[in-house]
């Protein structure tokens, strides 16, 4: 099995704020703040650490203690009893240069061709790794479903070689899937020439 790192921010990304509680099942009360669990999150962070023998990485712009929190309660729900072994990036770690995430902070500058940061806020990410990111928003209608399947395909393509750059089929089918929702949704017209 190929090595290849993923990245995850926490706030809306994987969890998000919230003033109501909708449904308690899906809801962490953390330091007197509710927090939603994203639909399919657990089932996300059980594929990732699949994929990474075990393993999750974490990077948020939050505090060291909340992260903790947050982090074990995610955790536990999403694999009971079984441990799985992960690293926490936050704020106090110092890996904000100034409000950016810098990936060489947590992988070597040679993994980056195998390594992926999923988040929520584009602007986020060194310039020079923005190839690197999968940004999860509502206006493109992105979930961690249609994540869990781009990541799932693309590392079948990287795993059996047909190119030796993660990063770069990433992008490639992402690009693809996101043209492709675009025009059947109406807003890009093809014209024969």
């Amino acid at each position: 099995m190929k090595k290849i790192n993923i990245i995850l921010d926490i706030d809306n990304t994987l969890v998000k704020t919230i003033k109501k509680v909708k449904n308690p099942k899906s809801t962490i009360y953390q330091d007197g703040v509710y927090y939603e669990i994203y639909p399919g999150c657990l089932q996300f962070l059980r594929y990732v650490a699949k994929l990474m023998n075990n393993y999750l990485i974490f990077f948020s712009n939050g505090t060291k203690q909340r992260n903790d929190d947050l982090i074990k309660e995610l955790l536990t729900r999403a694999f009971n009893k079984k441990s799985v072994k992960f690293e926490i990036y936050s704020r106090a770690d110092h890996c904000f240069s100034p409000i950016t995430k810098n990936l060489t902070i947590i992988v070597p500058k040679d993994q980056l061709n195998r390594t992926i940061l999923i988040d929520d806020d584009p602007y986020i990410i060194e310039n020079s790794q923005k190839k690197n990111m999968i940004v999860i928003n509502n206006e493109t209608r992105r979930n961690l479903y249609h994540i869990t399947g781009l990541i799932k395909f693309s590392y079948e393509l990287y795993e059996n070689n047909y190119h030796p750059n993660f990063v770069e089929i990433i992008n490639l089918i992402d690009g693809y899937i996101e043209s492709k929702q675009i025009y059947e949704e109406g807003k890009l017209q093809l014209s024969r020439v």
